[in-house]
């Protein structure tokens, strides 16, 4: 069965509960495209039926995901709420369960009531078609997640929009707030297809500049460093002008895990990015290879800067951070078993294995696919 944002059957509940996020995965999208295609939605709608335990059901899906169990550890997101759960399987790409409960909490001997599918391609109805593509893009790039934050899927998204030119960016990145504002009649809609109107922020972030004589781009020193949140001293426009974002290399890396307390103002900030900056004048084409950028960054002066009023254990969760974004965006030019031990082990050494992969000899960012590629230029 597939999810409609109209019919919305099995996800409509009575009350409103608080969602506990569990992380329980990381997209390789790079990685399925030459390695292993993750199995159709079909074949696990046909195994997950009513009467299936919670249990079994994590089993199958988590069978049914690309590469290993440890690289979804990361991104790929379930929300236990009410009742329901969703898994993602792909970019834009979920499954969704409903369960049978008495509690306010599933546990693993619940059974399954319903299970559908969702993809963004649903959406498609509701969506000028000139700004679907555009929308999709914004749609695939990370929200402030630091966890699963994927460099490639930021930089495609800036210059998708790029190319689509101001106007039509600018409609689009409107259009993703709108689909995703937050309202009781667009509760359901929301969590079957994790629409996140934040993801909007790291877009415009890139994609708009401050004109000469102008503002900074709007402060987002409310997004936390390891355990704490930054001073604005520490966040200041001259020492990261686009934090949360460092672009190394025309790589952007989020080395914050997220914020705590109220959300930011993204209408607010949207305007005034649109109104108020300037558009890109070019691509973001990222010149080294992620692992050097991550590299260059984490022995930067500014970084350590970062972490003098915080504990060595900040430095280094922040440090495993950045690592991790890189190992994700060239995940596919990477030997599976010197990528799982370097996203489990996050020692030096496995992250140093890494480099000395002869599969790396000619990797390049390939602006026609928008990704890290082998091969001559």
């Amino acid at each position: 069965m597939n999810y409609s944002p109209l019919a919305r059957s099995g996800f409509v509940h009575a009350t409103r509960c608080i969602a506990t996020v569990v992380l329980t995965g990381v997209a390789l999208q790079c990685r399925w495209a030459v390695a292993q295609e993750p199995k159709s939605t079909d074949e696990i709608v046909a195994k997950v039926k009513a009467g299936t335990s919670r249990r079994d059901a994590r089993r199958i899906i988590e069978q049914a995901r690309p590469g290993d169990g440890y690289t979804w550890s990361d991104s790929s997101l379930q929300w236990s709420g009410h009742n329901r759960e969703r898994y993602q399987l792909a970019d834009s790409v979920y499954v969704l369960l409903s369960y049978t409960t008495s509690g306010l909490r599933i546990s693993p001997d619940d059974h399954v009531e319903s299970v559908c599918t969702a993809t963004f391609q649903d959406l498609r109805g509701i969506v000028p078609p000139e700004l679907f593509q555009y929308v999709e893009l914004i749609h695939k790039s990370p929200s402030l997640h630091g966890r699963r934050f994927n460099p490639v899927n930021l930089i495609r998204a800036v210059n998708g929009l790029r190319g689509a030119g101001r106007e039509r960016a600018s409609q689009s990145l409107r259009k993703y707030v709108e689909l995703s504002a937050p309202s009781a009649e667009n509760e359901d809609r929301n969590f079957a297809y994790d629409l996140d109107g934040e993801r909007v922020l790291l877009v415009a972030r890139l994609l708009f500049t401050s004109r000469a004589n102008g503002r900074p781009v709007p402060d987002m020193s409310y997004m936390k460093v390891g355990t704490a949140q930054m001073s604005r001293a520490t966040a200041s426009p001259k020492l990261w002008p686009l934090w949360p974002l460092i672009v190394e290399n025309d790589i952007p890396f989020m080395p914050s895990p997220g914020y705590d307390g109220n959300g930011p103002a993204v209408g607010d900030d949207l305007n005034y990015y649109l109104h108020e900056c300037d558009f890109r004048a070019s691509e973001l084409t990222p010149t080294a290879l992620p692992l050097s950028a991550a590299d260059k960054i984490t022995e930067s002066a500014r970084w350590v800067a970062i972490f003098e009023l915080q504990s060595g254990e900040d430095q280094d969760v922040t440090r495993g951070l950045l690592r991790k974004q890189a190992l994700r965006s060239m995940a596919c030019l990477l030997d599976a078993r010197v990528l799982e031990a370097a996203l489990t082990d996050q020692s030096n050494e496995a992250w140093e294995r890494c480099f000395t992969q002869k599969d790396l000899a000619g990797a390049h960012w390939d602006a026609a696919p928008q990704r890290f590629t082998r091969g001559p230029k």
